[in-house]
């Protein structure tokens, strides 16, 4: 962030966009112009609202969005996943994008049990994050 900020200082014109997904809020708030996401890209919907909600001055839906966030990034660790691209095509296929859950190597495709660890999250967390993310 330290970075983004002096490109952001020292050509002020300059687009500066952050991906990193635990930072998003953090990005909005420190001024800079977006936070992009590729981990996320399964829960994309979070970060369009986070800079919706960041733009209205909607601190506590920020807040929320980015718990959302910051919980889908730890679900690789909790689940000793390998690869964002790995649960990232699981997570995109059990949401109805038709692309296969399956990867090519060297990626190391999920285990059935860390597929149902990313099923779980989803069934227990996409309906109240898209509730919030289409809430005005």
């Amino acid at each position: 962030l330290t970075l983004a900020r002096a490109y952001k200082e020292a050509v002020p014109h300059l687009k500066v966009i952050v991906g990193n997904d635990d930072l998003c809020a953090e990005v909005l708030a420190a001024g800079l112009d977006g936070s992009i996401t590729g981990a996320a890209t399964p829960i994309v919907e979070a970060v369009v609202a986070l800079h919706r909600f960041h733009r209205q001055g909607n601190k506590a839906a920020v807040a929320r969005l980015q718990e959302y966030l910051v919980d889908w990034g730890q679900l690789r660790s909790r689940l000793h996943c390998q690869q964002d691209i790995s649960v990232a095509k699981v997570a995109l296929s059990e949401r109805g994008v038709q692309c296969s859950p399956t990867v090519l190597p060297p990626l190391v495709e999920c285990t059935p049990q860390q597929k149902e660890g990313i099923r779980a999250w989803l069934r227990a967390n996409l309906d109240p994050l898209l509730t919030l993310a289409a809430s005005p």
